[in-house]
């Protein structure tokens, strides 16, 4: 029994121990507040019920014991804590997604914080060195329970700023980098500073717009430059400050950056859009969107240029922009160069070409379609597209090979079907499903009067001259 006793012995002096040093910090805790607060010159300084209250300029601080772990518990407010924003960690057990969450475009930030309030005032108070701060403070939060007793914590609630600075931090967070809430000697008075100066930094500034402006030019992370710029462009479209980010950011190195302040600029952005439409640092994203941009300025000299060099580059989204510009510029050269690209691309490149010749709006662009649909080795949602096509530019030469193309499968019979039926609605002006006529040769339009309603091609001997719509009505399927 004797070694059981020494054991239980041992176990209680240890508890005691354990006690003891808990009771000696928190008896000490007071001491080390009036000393930080002595340090800091904080004024109107009063002691009670446990807590350490003064201001420091127009903050008020409250220093008090951590309810959550055995340390010390800053809260600082006042008129300068923005009161419509909320910031704090997250953690591997909360990323359950927020209706009004903001993602200001820092991948690091936005991945350790949770932002909620007003756009605008995030932009303008979350400058990179707020944002590296508030990381720092909230690793205290994400780290692994056994590490977290030895990291400051913190966030930023509606009005207040609240720091959590463990015993433990203080003094063992020497020897490597500094911690800026402890610094490299672990003081209390360090944590407190570091605590007040975060929530100077936090403060409402008198101009959102401004103090955007000026963030901007600092800004060394690309995301966050677009949103900011974002957030101009929406909130406050006519303030200077805005016009002044957006001609800033047409030097931006960001191609990106470029192509919003280009395109909010209006006609002072579009040498910056004609730049990326050429290819001028930009991924194919990017140019893309120049073009669509540029499109209702565009020459066909333009567009043909830039699609012969996107596809050159394989830039599949920028030809494919391009090839709307040319179907609603539309014209022989137009329709000669989307011709070759349906001709010689698939996939979506080609279904693209295809479509753009259907906005043409003219018959020319009839013989590519007709050439696309009868290469029955071709991809069949070409094929598809080009029967589509034609159904807006096809004239009644189309028919007969519509008819043929319509014996395939369900999509294609369905897309034939509806060209025919688009066909003789344009070349008559009778509605769809109703017999359209040519006048003379073959491909003229009639009905079978059977119980399917399927349109046939008949010889011309059998249609009349001259259509006559009282004469020939009836429905197709």
């Amino acid at each position: 029994m004797e070694p059981l006793l020494a054991y239980a012995f041992f176990l209680a002096t240890a508890a005691g121990v354990g006690i003891y040093l808990t009771l000696r910090r928190y008896a000490r805790r007071p001491s080390l507040w009036r000393a930080a607060a002595l340090e800091l010159g904080l004024e109107a300084v009063e002691e009670s019920g446990g807590m350490l209250d003064g201001r420091a300029g127009p903050l008020r601080v409250r220093i008090s014991h951590s309810g959550s772990r055995e340390g010390t518990l800053f809260s600082i407010w006042g008129p300068a804590v923005p009161t419509d924003l909320v910031v704090w960690p997250e953690t591997p057990d909360d990323r359950s997604p927020r209706e009004r969450e903001i993602e200001v475009g820092d991948a690091e930030f936005d991945s350790a914080a949770r932002v909620e309030g007003s756009p605008a005032f995030a932009h303008a108070v979350l400058d990179g060195e707020t944002r590296r701060l508030l990381r720092k403070l909230f690793r205290g939060a994400r780290e692994e329970p056994e590490r977290r007793c030895r990291m400051p914590s913190g966030r930023l609630e509606p009005g207040v700023l609240r720091v959590e600075i463990p015993d433990l931090a203080l003094g063992v967070l020497g020897g490597g980098l500094p911690d800026p809430f402890v610094g490299d000697r672990g003081r209390l008075a360090d944590a407190l500073a570091a605590s007040i100066a975060l929530a100077r930094r936090l403060a409402a500034p008198d101009d959102l717009a401004r103090r955007i402006v000026e963030n901007l030019k600092g800004e060394g992370v690309a995301r966050v430059r677009r949103a900011s710029l974002g957030v101009l462009v929406r909130d406050y479209p006519d303030d200077p400050a805005t016009r002044e980010a957006l001609v800033a950011a047409r030097e931006d190195p960001d191609a990106d950056v470029r192509l919003r302040a280009a395109i909010a600029l209006g006609p002072e952005g579009r040498d910056v859009l004609r730049a990326l439409a050429a290819g001028e640092g930009a991924d194919d994203d990017t140019t893309a969107r120049a073009v669509a941009a540029l499109e209702p300025d565009l020459t066909v000299d333009e567009a043909a240029g830039w699609l012969r060099s996107a596809l050159r580059t394989r830039r599949v989204g920028t030809a494919e922009a391009c090839t709307v510009a040319l179907g609603r510029r539309g014209g022989p050269e137009a329709i000669a160069l989307l011709g070759r690209v349906l001709a010689v691309e698939t996939g979506d490149l080609a279904r693209a070409a295809a479509r753009a010749l259907a906005m043409t709006g003219d018959p020319a662009a009839e013989e590519p379609l007709l050439r696309a649909l009868a290469e029955g080795a071709r991809d069949g949602d070409v094929r598809i597209t080009a029967a589509t096509a034609l159904g807006h530019v096809g004239t009644a030469a189309a028919v007969g090979p519509l008819q043929e193309a319509a014996a395939g499968d369900a999509g294609m019979r369905r897309a034939a079907r509806q060209a025919i039926a688009g066909i003789q609605s344009r070349l008559t002006g009778a509605e769809a499903g109703q017999l359209s006529l040519a006048a003379g040769g073959e491909g003229a339009l009639t009905l079978a009067e059977d119980e399917r309603g399927r349109v046939s091609v008949v010889g011309e001997e059998k249609a009349p001259l001259v259509p006559d719509r009282g004469q020939a009505a009836g429905r197709t399927r």
